[in-house]
């Protein structure tokens, strides 16, 4: 056969026990080369991602399909992050030959990415910015390698969002919200009488429509529990009767914002 190698393949070394033969065309590759996914794109997972490369000897209809390490070996490049990886297919057998090409790998999707609760921050007359903790497939994510963060709504009391943009191995985005509580105050006197006990507190006016307080025979607060609500910011003491008598009352109090008429 004029321009045609005719060879026996024997990977093992030892006599086959049945023969198989392939023609190769002198002037072309050895092989043709498949991969798991007909188009090449690969999804970033953060590991290296093998491509599922398959050998044939040509022509694939009429050949047979080549071993992995017996009659070949295979080199994967740059299979890790987002861009274009390689392969090379090798022969074994006298090492003259070898297929090379490429695959894709694309950003993942952060809609995959998990993204812990914001936790509920406090007012501080400046911008709020919490860092949201991401993770994908046991990673911990990266701001400005992995993704950038936007906020809004966040330099006052309620509700502000921040918005994550993916980079590099990711992309879209997704957005997490979290609450903005106004500054506490504390209790700077308490006293007592028979049925009855006045409580006084310090002034916290700013973003805040007013105090709580709320008062127990329980000192962990867990029942018995009663409320009363101070709608002015700049009332600072109030006196709570009605008492039961040789009772201990625990007291506590808080801030509270009406946001929206709520």
């Amino acid at each position: 056969l004029a321009g045609t190698d005719i060879r026996q393949w024997n990977p093992s070394g030892t006599v086959p026990t049945s023969c198989r033969f392939y023609l190769v065309p002198s002037n072309s590759l050895l092989w043709t080369i498949n991969l798991s996914r007909s188009d090449g794109c690969y999804e970033y997972t953060g590991r290296a991602i093998d491509p599922g490369v398959t050998a044939w000897a040509t022509p694939t209809a009429t050949g047979f399909q080549l071993v992995k390490g017996k009659d070949y070996s295979l080199v994967l490049s740059n299979n890790v992050n987002v861009g274009t990886a390689r392969y090379v297919v090798k022969e074994l057998t006298s090492g003259a030959h070898e297929n090379s090409g490429s695959f894709t790998i694309t950003a993942a999707p952060l809609s995959k990415v998990a993204a812990a609760t914001l936790a509920q921050q406090t007012y501080t007359g400046k911008a709020v910015q919490p860092k949201p903790k991401l993770s994908f497939n046991g990673m911990t994510l990266s701001e400005g390698t992995d993704y950038t963060l936007a906020y809004q709504d966040n330099t006052k009391v309620g509700t502000a969002t921040v918005t994550i943009a993916g980079k590099g191995n990711y992309r879209g985005s997704k957005t997490l919200s979290f609450k903005i509580a106004p500054k506490g105050t504390n209790i700077s006197k308490l006293t007592g009488a028979s049925k009855s006990l006045t409580v006084v507190w310090k002034k916290q006016a700013t973003q805040t429509t007013g105090y709580q307080i709320q008062y127990s025979t329980s000192s962990s607060f867990k029942s018995g529990n009663k409320t009363v609500t101070v709608g002015k910011p700049g009332t600072t003491s109030k006196k709570i009767s009605q008492l039961k008598a040789k009772k201990t009352y625990y007291v506590r109090v808080r801030t509270y914002k009406k946001i929206g008429g709520t």
